[in-house]
């Protein structure tokens, strides 16, 4: 019992250490706001670990805890190392060195003990599938290709890392990181919005490509929020993981119900129609389950929350022009080059190759470049395909790429992680919102492609911690 209780202090901080946690979470994020090149912004996640070690007294759960602050980072250097061909597809870079990428080096010797070597056969299913796209890469031994197995092996090695180190005893802290990053970018997308464009920060993965912003295609008047991400609908997409832990997180502070409402509100500020959708159904099932139903029911007899659901609604009201200009634009979509008429055609262009290459695709990073100077839709016959015309659903983009038992492996692998879930008996309101938020990415997969983005990372991340 008293080595066990000794463990217990290796992961969790103790009250008068765990100012030194929160403390490293608000330097890390002045230092992210303010940092005028990549080496300060890069800095930050060392500086927020000398904050962890000091609450936790444990170096590689700092480690950890910075690990899981870079994924969400679209930051990186060297990427034009790692350009990918032809020039003329603007497919951007292929790999490069993030945040994420040094701190999960860093990582890796304590990771490599024997006890924590698995034979999980979920685990065993993740390695599948990355021997399948290196063997691909034999089949198809193409610069891009080889790119692509340096991404999709980096993602790997990280699922492995948080497998080893995400256990019960952290995973308080770790939730506590999603929430402050919610919180972060929640801000940074409410100032966005006032300014009507992204901010100008080093942070913004939007800045290099698109330093002006988003708007809707339908209407070039309405700004999207994209936080520190690369698109709109990557934040959506962040959004919809995180806001589960925020609802199931058990706090007698109403300042999380504030949190709730801005949460709704980042999410509407988005223009992401998918994830409206999504982020509907979540409620109704998060809203389903008998005890949170039964909670929400007795906390309307309190006049706060009355008084929350009045300035909702109130604000829904405010609201209202942007939404409706929104919505009236679904018909737009399905105009010739509108939105869903875009997605419709890469659909079209996926289940071609997958017919045409149904073993092992067309090769990592190769779905685009393919249907570029091979297109069978009208769509791609009078407009040359780019990264932005990428296949707009992970799912067909895996199955275009590494054939279908790609992607029959990366299905099993999820549906494995699903099963686990349902068979727990005691199941932690963590791992309920990693459910759930596992839902919402899978939902937004189906219209994003996620495949060869800082997203796809979130896979791992959310399965490791149902799979605790």
């Amino acid at each position: 019992m008293k080595k066990e209780l000794q463990s217990l202090k290796l992961f969790i901080p103790s009250k008068s250490t765990e100012i030194y946690f929160f403390l490293g979470l608000v330097i890390f994020y002045l230092i992210i706001f303010l940092s005028p090149n990549k080496i300060i912004y890069f800095s930050a996640y060392f500086i927020s670990t000398i904050f962890f070690y000091l609450s936790t007294k444990n170096l590689w759960i700092s480690l950890l805890f910075s690990l899981i602050l870079s994924l969400f980072s679209d930051v990186g250097l060297g990427a034009s190392l790692f350009l990918m061909q032809p020039e003329e597809l603007r497919l951007g870079s292929g790999w490069f060195i993030s945040p994420m990428t040094v701190l999960l080096f860093c990582l890796l010797p304590f990771s490599l003990k024997k006890e924590h070597l698995s034979k999980n056969k979920i685990d065993l299913i993740v390695l599948l599938f990355l021997l399948w796209n290196i063997f691909s890469f034999v089949i198809y031994p193409y610069q891009n290709v080889l790119y692509g197995v340096i991404f999709l092996s980096e993602l790997i090695l990280l699922y492995y890392v948080l497998r080893v180190n995400i256990k019960r005893e952290n995973l308080s802290s770790i939730i506590h990181i999603l929430i402050s990053l919610l919180i972060f970018q929640i801000g940074l997308g409410f100032v966005q919005f006032l300014l009507g464009r992204p901010i100008g920060i080093i942070a913004e993965g939007i800045g290099v490509s698109t330093p002006y912003g988003f708007t809707t295609i339908e209407d070039r008047n309405i700004f999207r929020i994209t936080g520190t991400f690369a698109h709109p609908n990557f934040f959506a997409s962040f959004l919809l993981i995180t806001i589960p832990f925020i609802i199931l997180y058990k706090t007698k502070y109403s300042v999380f119900s504030f949190l709730k409402i801005f949460s709704v509100l980042a999410v509407i500020f988005t223009y992401s129609r998918a994830a409206w959708i999504i982020f509907t159904i979540l409620a109704f099932l998060m809203l389903g389950t008998a005890k949170f139903y039964q909670n929400i029911r007795k906390k309307l007899v309190s006049k706060s929350i009355v008084a929350l659901i009045i300035f909702v609604l109130a604000v829904f009201i405010l609201l209202q022009p942007y939404i409706y200009n929104r919505l009236h634009s679904f018909s737009l979509a399905f105009a010739e080059r509108g939105s869903f008429a875009v997605r419709l055609a890469t659909y079209q262009e996926a289940l071609s190759i997958v017919q045409q290459f149904p073993l092992v695709g067309v090769g990592l990073y190769r779905s685009i470049e393919y249907y570029a100077y091979n297109p069978v839709s009208e769509t791609f016959k009078m407009i040359l395909a780019n990264r932005a015309l990428g296949i707009h659903n992970t799912f067909l983009e895996i199955a275009a790429e590494t054939g279908i038992p790609g992607f029959i492996i990366f299905t099993l692998f999820l549906v494995l992680v699903f099963r686990h879930y349902f068979h727990l008996k005691n199941k932690s309101n963590s791992q309920k919102a990693a459910f759930y938020g596992l839902i919402g990415l899978i939902g937004m997969s189906m219209f994003n492609p996620f495949f060869h983005s800082s997203q796809f990372r979130l896979f791992f991340l959310l399965s490791a911690i149902i799979l605790v």
